[in-house]
């Protein structure tokens, strides 16, 4: 005979976590309990929050337009690397991250003045120098976070250290390696623009010149040439290439001069929306996330326990196979007794 079939309903599963209560109060206490002396055996973390706005595309970037219009530069002018996402990308790159691990840094304390590399400071100055680079990096992994906003386009750059004055430290040091970063990606990005609309122009300043010199030709050999419509046909249409000639001209020497000014500038590619400041308290959302997490951890301990007692309760309830059979027989051997008739005196 099987055992009782298992109910499955909201009720019945209410039912059970009702009856085992005590366990999964038990169970949730304990798991609490220790994720919160976890959190508080860890050393405090101070965060530093900074945020910046990347600065539109380069006003140059009217020789892209101007390329598009002419049809030699098909999807021209988007520029991925001008996008909030990207700048969001590249805080947490080994790019900036590798520079900002190995900088020196700076604590003042009440016994005085510490300097050393951020891998000092967390104890792995004993280390193999290309073993604590690569443990550093992964630590700034997981202490420096970005958020975007969406509405806005400002990105926001939290760091956490050990100590307030590090937190402050490398979230400066990764604003100015953002913003050294984008600022020779601009002039690189810039000279090469400059040498390419160059050498557009003096194609250009070629064709303008030849342009002329045909229009001149043709006005010397034929200064009577309204008299005759073929020759007045043929003069208009060599004034029109003189003239579209000349505006291309026109339009590549002034992205030529942009290109120029832009190759040169010292314009930081970035604005700082906030700067970084050395906190004052250390975060303690870190111990009461970890702490509900270990009630909610306990918690599921304590439903997997109270299945599995009842499940035990429901086995010792119910008679095993060989008892069944005894009892069937015990009871047919009773009847068969109790059928029997005696012969009476």
């Amino acid at each position: 005979m099987d055992g009782p079939r298992e109910e499955t309903s909201l009720l019945a599963f209410l039912s059970v976590l009702l009856r085992h209560r005590r366990t999964l109060a038990i169970t949730s206490a304990i798991g609490a309990l220790i994720l919160a002396v976890t959190s508080a055996n860890e050393a405090r973390r101070y965060e530093a929050r900074a945020s910046f706005i990347a600065r539109g595309s380069r006003s140059a970037s009217q020789a892209p337009t101007l390329l598009q219009q002419l049809g030699l530069a098909a999807g021209a002018g988007i520029d991925a690397s001008q996008t909030t996402v990207f700048y969001s990308e590249l805080v947490r790159s080994r790019t900036i991250l590798g520079p900002v691990s190995k900088q020196s840094y700076t604590v003042v304390t009440d016994s005085g003045t510490v300097r050393g590399t951020l891998a000092s400071f967390h104890g792995l100055g004993d280390r193999r120098p290309e073993v604590g680079a690569s443990l550093m990096m992964k630590e700034l992994l997981r202490n420096v976070a970005t958020n975007v906003s969406s509405r806005t386009g400002i990105v926001v750059v939290t760091v956490q250290s050990i100590e307030p004055q590090l937190a402050s430290q490398i979230a400066a040091n990764i604003l100015a390696g953002i913003s050294e970063y984008s600022a020779s990606r601009r002039r690189i990005d810039a000279v090469a623009e400059r040498g390419f609309v160059e050498g557009l122009l003096a194609e250009s300043l070629g064709r303008l010149r030849a342009a002329e010199e045909q229009l001149g030709a043709f006005r010397e050999l034929n200064r009577d040439y309204e008299n005759s419509v073929q020759l007045r046909l043929q003069n208009d249409r060599l004034s029109r290439t003189v003239g579209m000639e000349q505006e291309i001209y026109t339009r590549l020497a002034a992205a030529y001069e942009q290109a120029r000014i832009e190759a040169v500038r010292e314009l930081s590619p970035i604005t700082i929306v906030e700067p970084p400041e050395t906190p004052v308290t250390p975060e303690t959302g870190t111990a009461v996330r970890k702490t509900l997490l270990g009630l909610i951890a306990g918690l599921f301990v304590g439903i997997i326990l109270a299945f599995v007692q009842e499940r035990m309760r429901e086995t010792r309830a119910a008679p095993t196979p060989a008892l069944a059979e005894f009892r069937r027989e015990r009871a047919g051997a009773f009847g068969r007794f109790a059928s029997l008739r005696w012969p009476t005196s």
